[in-house]
């Protein structure tokens, strides 16, 4: 299959009825997936817990190895008022031994799948980082304008 989204981050609000959140993030396995709530009023930050706080399961009608993967919270979900920051987070390792005499398509094609999805999460990643670095420049920028005997 074709990795259609590099969607590796989003954000959804909980407001502790929902039973089942969309991500819209593609994963080859559900465990890839990683949650931190945000309480909304103190801003604590809590690295959720698969099969504590939530489990997974693939879109209902995915057929692919990498595929959408809805959340399901769990009892003991955080309490209300919050956000969820879901991430994917795809393991670098490369499992196939291609000299091996075995040949499978469908092995292959997984880690040019997984491959794809790792580009997907270096990009956010660097495009997160941007408004960072554009403000140090322009920074930078101030502080030469204001001391240019030190610069």
């Amino acid at each position: 299959m074709s990795v259609a989204s590099s969607l590796a981050t989003t954000t959804r609000n909980w407001t502790g009825v929902e039973t089942l959140i969309g991500t819209g993030i593609v994963c080859i396995d559900e465990t890839h997936l990683q949650v931190v709530y945000t309480d909304t009023l103190t801003e604590d930050q809590t690295t959720l817990v698969r099969g504590l706080h939530y489990s997974t399961q693939k879109q209902a009608g995915a057929t692919a190895a990498a595929s959408p993967v809805d959340f399901l919270p769990l009892a003991a979900m955080p309490a209300a008022a919050g956000t969820l920051r879901f991430t994917r987070v795809t393991p670098a390792v490369q499992p196939l031994n291609l000299t091996s005499g075995n040949f499978d398509p469908k092995a292959l094609e997984r880690e040019l799948d997984a491959g794809a999805l790792r580009d997907g999460e270096r990009t956010g990643a660097a495009e997160a980082i941007q408004p960072i670095l554009d403000a140090l420049a322009a920074l930078t920028a101030t502080v030469q304008a204001l001391s240019p005997g030190m610069a």
